[in-house]
């Protein structure tokens, strides 16, 4: 007859190191952004991240330099699953305008189902640091570079040059 100790040391499965690091990593940036929809970036501190990750400070700092940092990576792994999800929109159409068009419904299709990230996203990154603030300038110019390429597309009128800039700047 096997004891509870016995049956609870076989259901326990052994993992290798880089998968519970990697596990971890994906807790703290759930509970990161998890923290700054229910408060905000600004009032976010490690202390609440860990909590709702339910990891020690050690685990914490062992994977991110500091909460800027975590923000940061939670931002990044967003911006590439919505640029990913954009991109198969844009490529999907013939032109470059229904590209756009549909890569913009995606993305505020996106938001509607995610509002906490689009606020992490949108929001909250004019909030943050000098680091987050440099990254959101960085997808900005990223986004308004596929605008811009519409300005070279055959027919109609050319608009100004800093259409592209006024589109994203208005949408995000």
């Amino acid at each position: 007859m096997a004891t509870h100790i016995d049956e609870t040391r076989a259901r326990r499965v052994r993992r290798p190191r880089g998968e519970i690091a990697a596990i971890q990593r994906a807790r703290i940036i759930a509970a990161a952004l998890d923290a700054v929809e229910d408060i905000g970036y600004e009032r976010m501190t490690v202390a609440q991240v860990i909590s709702r990750a339910r990891v020690s400070r050690k685990t914490f700092y062992d994977v991110f330099e500091d909460r800027d940092q975590c923000f940061l990576a939670a931002l990044d792994q967003a911006l590439a699953e919505a640029s990913a999800l954009a991109k198969q929109a844009y490529a999907r159409e013939k032109c470059w305008q229904d590209g756009v068009r549909s890569a913009l419904a995606t993305l505020l299709d996106l938001m509607d189902e995610a509002p906490g990230l689009a606020k992490a996203c949108v929001v909250e990154t004019l909030r943050g640091g000098e680091l987050v603030l440099a990254r959101r300038a960085r997808v900005l110019a990223e986004l308004a570079s596929v605008i811009d390429a519409g300005r070279a597309s055959p027919g109609g009128r050319q608009p100004p040059a800093l259409t592209p800039e006024a589109i994203v700047g208005g949408v995000l």
